[in-house]
């Protein structure tokens, strides 16, 4: 049997990286599709850039503006995903770099971090826990006083993990902001704290497979399982207990729209890590709170979206 397993695993790896599964990506980790928005290196900024430390975040600014006599017309805050830094942005959001310097050169851009793991969360019994207030008062309301951005449109951009932050801060405080572009958050409609029972129960009952996956899982391969715990055991860091993942989790806590902001929410119909459902339930949601919501599903894996789509949001955002 385990050699059986042994060579059924081979024939994944051959076939994962045939001319047949073309969308798969050889055998990476995971089985996730190729991303569509991969960008190496960084990039090379003819505007200012500012670093600067405001509570516990570290702070690169991207000023796009000739001048900063007047006050910019807008400034996107990007949260950067698990592992990543201030410096992100540089590396992921190119095609937005190209934008706004095309499109809308009287921009801002914050990029900023608290750590390669750290979450914004609500504060709760957990000692790592406060960090969307922190963001609220220390970058938010600090940079409207000191860099004159309170008359700017506001828009949040997030992936991954810092989709999941993006999340708490949005729709806690959807006053503050004109809209939202937010790509492969870590939300499932479980707690933190599910047990592997539990998690194994919601992947086989609401989890998609690309063929690859389906061929390992008839061998005992789950990396799904394994791509779940992973984002959990990062979570749990920032909720003290049941009842506070309860108390403030974003699927019970989020306030109605006021102006009925615009949201962009995309996910990968085979995301790795299991995010789908939740992605869609965020959609729900959202919906019914009074956004105005635009759900991407992506034949891709996590983290994967549609350029295009972004930029055409974030246009009509900018003309509102």
């Amino acid at each position: 049997m385990v050699f059986f397993k042994a060579v059924f695993k081979l024939i994944l790896c051959l076939v994962g990286a045939s001319t047949i599964l073309v969308l798969i990506q050889g055998c990476s980790k995971g089985g996730e599709m190729s991303d569509k928005h991969g960008v190496k290196g960084g990039i090379e900024y003819d505007a200012i850039r500012t670093k600067m430390q405001t509570g516990p975040f570290r702070l690169n600014i991207y000023d796009y503006r000739t001048t900063t006599d007047a006050p910019p017309e807008t400034v996107f805050y990007y949260f950067h995903g698990q592992g990543g830094d201030e410096s992100s942005y540089e590396r992921a959001m190119l095609f937005l770099h190209e934008y706004i310097r095309d499109k809308a050169p009287s921009s801002v851009v914050v990029s900023f971090s608290a750590g390669p793991e750290a979450m914004l969360i609500p504060k709760n019994s957990a000692q790592s826990s406060g960090l969307v207030a922190a963001f609220i008062n220390d970058v938010l309301m600090k940079l409207d006083q000191t860099h004159h951005f309170s008359a700017s449109k506001k828009i949040l951009i997030g992936t991954s993990m810092g989709g999941t932050s993006l999340s708490y801060v949005f729709f806690n405080h959807p006053q503050y902001f004109h809209g939202a572009v937010i790509i492969s958050a870590g939300h499932y409609p479980f707690s933190v704290f599910a047990k592997d029972v539990e998690l194994e129960k919601f992947i086989k009952e609401n989890e998609t497979f690309t063929l690859r996956e389906q061929l390992g899982r008839l061998v005992g391969v789950t990396p799904r399982l394994k791509g779940i715990k992973s984002v959990l055991s990062v979570q749990k860091r920032f909720f003290g207990s049941e009842s506070d993942w309860e108390n403030v989790f974003i699927f019970n806590t989020m306030k109605k729209a006021d102006k009925r902001q615009p949201v962009y929410i995309s996910i990968g119909k085979w995301d790795s890590l299991g995010l789908y459902r939740g992605n869609l339930m965020l959609s729900q949601k959202a919906k019914a709170a009074g956004y105005d919501v635009t759900y991407d599903e992506i034949n891709g894996g996590h983290g994967a979206f549609d350029k295009s789509r972004v930029i055409q949001f974030v246009a009509s955002l900018l003309e509102k």
